[in-house]
């Protein structure tokens, strides 16, 4: 599905690796903070989310991404799911969105109630006309990543930046506490 979206063999290379690098990162960040044979292990939201975007976080007196609210456990396959939602956001934000001007920001929510968890990736700063055109690979994969999840996912282009609202079941989540 990448060989569609590119011109050259190079970019489908550099999109194939980038991708790998991000599923790379949340197993090696999976794997540092639980036990290999520790059944029912989790890791945390805000710490997932803050390895995934790193790369973005150009200065640190100055954080381009922002992380608030309620701290979730993960576990199995939450993990690597919303590693891929958020590493595909975060590109696209670095390539057509907020990350593309100096002063814009995003912020990431996590909203959790009794049986939903909402995650809301909020743009500003961004100049955009409309959102895109046609569906892409990394589309298609926050939508089968989100059904995983046992949840949706909606998008709200606006003339500064694009809100996205992932809602998914909580107990897909893996971790029933709050951290």
């Amino acid at each position: 599905m990448s060989a569609g979206e590119t011109g050259s063999v190079e970019e489908l290379a550099t999109i194939v690796q980038d991708r790998l690098g991000a599923l790379a990162r949340a197993h090696a960040f999976t794997i540092s903070k639980t036990p290999l044979s520790g059944a029912g292990e989790t890791v945390g939201l805000h710490a997932l989310l803050e390895t995934i975007v790193a790369p973005y976080q150009i200065r640190a007196d100055h954080p381009r991404i922002r992380i608030i609210g309620d701290d979730l456990d993960l576990a199995g396959g939450a993990v690597t799911a919303l590693a891929l939602i958020f590493y595909e956001l975060a590109t696209n934000a670095a390539k057509y969105g907020a990350l593309t001007s100096p002063s814009g920001v995003v912020t990431i929510e996590a909203i959790a109630e009794d049986d939903t968890v909402s995650l809301i990736w909020n743009e500003c700063g961004a100049l955009l006309d409309a959102g895109p055109k046609r569906e892409g690979f990394g589309s298609q994969l926050e939508r089968l990543a989100t059904v995983q999840l046992g949840g949706r996912i909606e998008r709200e282009w606006r003339p500064d930046g694009v809100r996205i609202v992932l809602t998914m079941a909580r107990e897909r989540l893996g971790g029933p506490n709050l951290l």
